[in-house]
């Protein structure tokens, strides 16, 4: 499998994962905050402090997503 396979990516937990963008994933329980940004976006904060972008698409996706937890 090259490096860019995503075919793993169906092996992940679907209830434990959130895609934020095209080639990145977060872990749900590892969310520390989300603040919303210009555009529609979201800035996702780790609980090790790294931030993650999210994509527009993926920011409602993961807005509807959390309103049903």
């Amino acid at each position: 499998a090259s490096p860019c396979d995503h075919s793993n990516l169906w092996l992940l937990n679907h209830d434990e994962f959130v895609r934020l963008s095209r080639g990145t994933l977060a872990n749900l329980s590892m969310i520390r905050t989300i603040h919303p940004m210009p555009g529609g976006t979201y800035l996702v904060t780790l609980n090790n402090g790294q931030e993650l972008a999210a994509s527009r698409l993926q920011s409602k996706i993961l807005r509807n997503r959390l309103l049903r937890l």
